[in-house]
């Protein structure tokens, strides 16, 4: 109790000090504003984690009551002289405040707004505004032009600007530089189209300027706008797009931006008194109304609604495009959706745009978000899914409703960036929804089984006692379905403890490269760890509570598949040119869109030139971060020698941003420097991204930001590249020095690599697509009533898992930086091993579900402690280990690799339990016992023996062959199959000790995906056949093998 008084009393007083430092000093500094931040953030997490609360909570109350004074007497020193030359100095203090104290943001921009509110008040005629912006602008620490493009004073000055920046480029530029593909435009054409918008320019203009009224509320235009489609319906399988519904697109387009422009035209009546005024109104260019007369097909007299793609720069309208479009088609009678790569711009955009949607009437027809998001929502739009099962097997009549009758539209798939449609997180994912069942019955149930872990209770146990009988009293018929739940609780409860969780935020998590995830679950091993953790008081009472349940897994549902259910996809890309073959031709083919057309820019010709002899590094890995803080200290020296520019950072994953921000290169940056992860909230993530462009600013950013900001290093994707250097283009950016002309390897590599992961992706999707059909079939079932379709569908799902194993396979990888195809291939593969094994031991009298594997990962002593050795629970779930290997990626590697501590993890399983055999894979020999040693000791990448002997796993050195003895001993086989000759004698050697098979795997060829199954699939049913096994290699052969004759 001393102890806490003692720091209690210690925090108060040094949090007393800091306030009256403050307060004392009527001018704060950057560094001032940085520690009330800093100080601000702390005590908001000791209240919310409940840590000293009361102390907290007096703290906040001080430190907002010092910035609210501050902030107050900063617009008082301001109001005495409005002129323009007295208050940008004042603006600027204030905003440095805004930009340092996030926390305060929104008070100090609503006192900035308040200020400008009144010098626009005092300068009535317009044109003070614009002087004033000019004069912002000129600010050399480029606070001033922070100012200038978020507050809402400014924004008739930005869209004048950006008007007159584009105005050059009129409709016959676009029609001269338009280039398509999969359609030819010929001159009848372009001038239709040029006709088209004359039309259409014609309408515009007289419908903003018979509305430009200050009072005018847009009833009239509003209705006018519905009217035109009024009797227009589009249904699944009968769409209208004759001439006639053509016709009135142009018209509708017309109306639509009309109203997009009125209702943001207080710009316009704020510029009174301007040049110009015209200018001061937001308006479509017309490369973006011709973009959306060529998604729609105006200059066809095709009577149905082609899909197709337009390409525009990125940061030139796609979002406006976009809306605009899916306004049009919504009245037209379809139900769109509009998918983005980013859940932080769909949300943005949507909000941009909702005030637009809310007056057509349009908003419950249009929806914004991710792939993944909007694919889900087409799945689960007769019900969710989840809740459909669940209400199946226990009934609510409590939570029933009456279905709502809803006119069932047409659906059009709008895409925000075509280039990811292709991102790993899409195509070659599925959504894999999960029905949880809770009630005090199942409660019971599994603290029954948890209190009798020792006993190793078999089901005929469970199913005499009590608990079991109450439960199949409330699940009813459903008791198949609860006894393959009960096999997999009982095999997990003796495993949960070996699989490698973390408890943090009163949750059970898993490492998931740089960050924890905690909504996935490893069967009910999770739930068990769950039970110990609490058990521990790791865990509250009512997470505890919330996690207790049985789950049943429903289907996987193919993302790849969806777009299909769509009538018709359309979309804008700034990259639709870089699409690999592979690429093109799933668009073309599997998508059926081959319609292409590429709009100039509105900015005239693009302006980047990219050294590609000048702009890349190659560097030795002990040297990288020296190098990148010298970029940054060369690169904040601006054209000016007395000016600042503003440095952007971006890392391929958050672990190597921390790596270079935790280093002893970039101390003295450290305080001042920003950090942005995907983990920031997306009200972070704004404020975060206008701070990284004031003069001086280093920020450093994972790469999921660089699409719309400056990107340094090579991407694996050509399309993400291209994206940045649209961005760059338009930003004053010298060229770094060379060292050699590196980017036409590193661009051959680059393309090679990504044919190779999009082929193995293709794969998965194949596989996929045999799922998504499977899980289709459910829901039909599920919405006839079926139950004991559901139910037949569910158990052969959820098969539980056997009490007797026949067999134990570890499969033990490396994972090193030069192994990306091994553990893409794994992943994308470990569905079909487990599906083709169950098929041959079930066709021989076997069960499916007598085996399990457990893949583990090794590197090296390059690596720190959590990466060095990666371990998947023991799964008959091979789902479970996609998961898992969803969660690693190639990295480190030092030379001869750390197959010691893996072969040391497969006798530390055996002396638990058996551990039948063992299918190691990989490119490099074993450390040699020297080499263990020197890079145990080494202080080359900061770790030493200090390091290791602190660690849980690796604190004594182990050596591969002491390790092998021991397998030996145990009669435990390698099997080691060799990636390359400079493993070949160190893995043959390996496979003759322990009396395992050799042989050479060609992981990087195409046919690499194929031996890799195969030799997995032989091994495993090898193993479990005994005297049988080669009876059963045969059969699988056989059976999967075409090349393969008896």
């Amino acid at each position: 109790m001393r102890k806490t008084g003692g720091c209690t009393e210690k925090l108060e007083k040094e949090a007393h000090d800091i306030v009256k430092k403050m307060k004392d000093n009527p001018k704060w500094s950057s560094e001032d504003y940085s520690h009330v931040n800093l100080c601000y953030n702390c005590f908001i997490a000791m209240q919310k984690n409940g840590v000293f609360s009361s102390i907290a909570k007096m703290q906040m109350e001080a430190i907002d009551t010092l910035v609210n004074k501050q902030v107050e007497q900063l617009e008082k020193g301001a109001m005495k002289d409005l002129s323009i030359e007295a208050i940008v100095p004042w603006l600027l203090l204030m905003k440095q405040m805004s930009v340092r104290i996030f926390s305060f943001k929104d008070t100090v921009n609503k006192r900035i707004d308040e200020l400008l509110g009144a010098f626009k008040r005092q300068h009535k005629d317009g044109i003070g505004i614009s002087v004033l912006a000019l004069k912002l602008e000129k600010d050399t620490t480029g606070v001033g032009e922070m100012i200038v493009a978020e507050h809402n004073a400014f924004k008739g000055y930005n869209v004048a600007l950006f008007n007159v920046k584009t105005q050059a480029h009129d409709v016959e530029y676009v029609l001269r530089r338009m280039d398509t593909k999969g359609d030819i435009i010929d001159a009848v054409r372009s001038e239709k189209l040029a006709n088209k918008y004359k039309e259409f320019k014609d309408l515009y203009t007289k419908l903003v300027h018979g509305h430009l009224d200050e009072n005018n509320k847009l009833t009239t235009l509003v209705n006018n706008t519905k009217m035109i489609t009024r009797s227009i319906e589009q249904k699944p399988g009968a769409i209208q797009w004759d001439a006639g519904v053509r016709g009135e697109v142009v018209s509708l387009v017309a109306h639509v931006f009309a109203l997009w422009t009125l209702q943001n035209a207080q710009f316009y009546f704020d510029a009174k008194g301007v040049e110009n005024q015209n200018s001061y109104l937001l308006q479509p260019h017309p490369a973006q109304v011709i973009s959306i007369f060529r998604m729609l097909g105006i200059d066809e007299s095709k009577k149905e609604l082609i899909s197709n793609l337009i390409q525009i720069g990125t940061g030139e309208g796609k979002s406006v495009t976009l809306a605009v479009t899916s306004c049009v088609l919504a009245l037209l009678g379809f139900d769109v959706s509009c998918a983005s790569y980013s859940e932080y711009l769909s949300c943005r955009d949507f909000k941009s745009f909702e005030p637009l949607f809310s007056a057509l009437s349009v908003t419950d027809y249009i929806h914004y978000g991710t792939f993944n998001k909007l694919c889900e929502r087409i799945i689960n739009e007769g019900g969710d899914v989840r809740k459909l099962v669940e209400s199946m097997i226990m009934p609510d009549d409590e939570k029933k409703s009456a279905d709502t009758l809803h006119v069932i539209r047409a659906k059009v798939l709008l895409i925000d960036e075509v280039d990811v449609f292709f991102n790993k997180e899409f195509y070659g994912s599925c959504y894999s929804p999960a029905a949880t069942l809770r009630h005090d019955s199942i409660t019971k149930l599994v603290d029954y089984i948890w209190n009798n872990k020792k006993s190793f209770l078999k089901l005929r146990d469970v199913k005499q006692s009590n608990e079991y009988k109450e439960c199949c009293k409330v699940l009813k018929e459903w008791e198949t379905l609860l006894d393959e739940a009960i096999k997999d609780m009982l095999d997990d409860i003796q495993k949960f403890e070996s699989h490698r969780y973390q408890v943090s935020n009163d949750k059970i998590g898993y490492k998931e490269q740089d960050s924890i995830c905690y909504n996935v679950r490893y069967g009910y091993k999770t739930l068990f760890a769950y039970y110990h953790e609490h058990a521990q008081n790791k865990i509250s009472n009512e997470s505890f509570k919330n996690n207790i349940c049985i789950s049943f897994r429903i289907g996987n549902f193919s993302y790849a598949e969806v777009p299909k259910s769509f009538c018709c996809i359309m979309g804008v890309s700034g990259t639709l040119k870089t699409l690999s073959a592979a690429e093109q031709e799933v668009v073309e083919k599997v998508y059926h869109v081959s319609k292409h057309t590429y709009i100039p820019s509105l900015f005239g010709d693009n302006k980047l030139i990219f050294a590609d002899q000048k702009d890349i590094f190659i560097v030795e890995e002990c040297d990288y971060f020296t190098t990148l803080k010298k970029e940054i200290d060369d690169r904040l020296v601006g054209k000016n020698p007395d000016t600042k520019r503003a440095v952007l950072v971006f890392f391929e994953s958050k672990k190597q941003l921390i790596e270079f921000y935790e280093s002893s290169n970039f101390v003295e940056m450290k305080r001042d420097a920003i950090v942005m992860t995907e983990e920031n909230i997306n009200e972070e993530k704004e404020y975060l991204i206008k701070r990284a462009t004031t003069s001086g600013q280093v920020g450093l950013f994972t790469r999921a930001f660089g699409r719309g900001t400056d990107f340094t290093f090579l991407s694996e994707e050509l399309s993400e590249e291209v994206q940045i250097k649209g961005r760059t283009a338009r930003q004053d950016i010298d060229n770094a020095r060379s060292i050699g002309n590196f980017y036409p390897l590193l661009h051959s590599k680059r393309t090679e690599f990504f044919k190779a992961q999009y082929a193995e992706s293709k794969q998965y999707v194949e596989y996929a697509a045999n799922e998504h059909k499977l899980g289709e079939e459910l829901i039909a079932a599920l919405k006839r009533n079926d139950a004991m379709a559901v139910k037949k569908m569910l158990c052969d799902r959820n098969k539980g898992a056997e009490e007797k194993k026949l067999s134990q396979t570890i499969v033990l990888m490396d994972g090193t930086a030069s192994m990306a195809h091994l553990l893409q291939k794994a992943k994308n593969t470990v569905c079909t091993m487990f599906e083709r094994i169950s098929t041959i031991l079930k066709e021989n009298g076997e069960s499916p579900n007598s085996f399990e594997i457990q893949f583990v990962v090794y590197r090296n002593y390059n690596a720190p402690e959590d990466m060095l050795l990666k371990i998947s629970p023991w799964e008959s779930k091979p789902e479970n280990l996609r998961n898992f290997m969803e969660t690693v990626v190639a990295c480190y590697g030092w030379g001869n690799e750390a197959i010691e501590i893996g072969l040391a993890h497969v006798n530390q399983e055996a002396e638990k339990g058996d551990v039948s055999q063992v299918i190691l894979i990989g490119d490099a020999p074993a450390n040699t016992r020297q080499e263990v040693i020197d890079k145990k000791s080494s202080l080359q990448y900061g770790f030493g023996i200090p390091y290791w002997k602190k660690t849980k796993l690796f604190s004594e050195s182990t050596y591969y062959e002491d390790e092998l003895i021991r397998l030996k001993q145990r009669k435990i086989p390698v099997h080691a199959f060799y990636i390359n000759d400079q493993a070949k004698k160190n893995f043959i050697d390996i496979a003759t000790i322990t009396n395992g098979r050799h042989e050479k795997l060609d992981i990087n060829s195409p046919q690499g995906s194929s031996q890799l199954t195969n030799l997995v699939s032989e091994e495993v049913l090898r193993n479990i056949g005994g005297s049988k096994g080669s009876a059963f290699v045969d059969a699988y052969r056989a059976k999967f093998l075409k090349s393969f004759t008896l």
